[in-house]
């Protein structure tokens, strides 16, 4: 089974993480896999979708601040969408949410890029 699943939109992608556990093993699976598609796809705008996960590590929280600075060097940019309240609590306290925007909902997160 894949642990992420990419939906190329017209001037966004979506980034699924299908796992309920983004750490150190499936983040080492997907990172340079990902990061070679988006700058095959000329560093689109990004959401990352964390619905179904259930635990992220430091390197799940690494994978979404390197992508988040990948992006913003090319001009672009990463949201994230998640609705856990621990993995909220954990961007909290490391201030993720301070230079990246979250949303509870992917229809939010998708709202937000087809109005800016």
């Amino acid at each position: 089974m894949d642990i992420i699943e990419l939906n190329e939109k017209e001037t966004y992608v979506i980034i699924k993480i299908l796992s309920d556990d983004f750490a150190l093993h499936e983040v080492t699976k997907v990172s340079s896999k990902t990061m070679a598609q988006l700058q095959r796809l000329k560093y689109p705008r990004t959401i990352v979708d964390l619905h179904d996960v259930q635990y992220i590590d430091t390197s799940g929280i690494g994978f979404l601040a390197n992508t988040k600075n990948l992006l913003k060097n090319n001009g672009s940019e990463l949201i994230i969408v998640c609705e856990n309240d621990n993995i909220l609590d954990i961007m909290r306290i490391i201030k993720l949410n301070t230079f990246v925007k979250i949303f509870a909902t992917l229809e939010a997160a998708e709202q937000y890029f087809t109005h800016n």
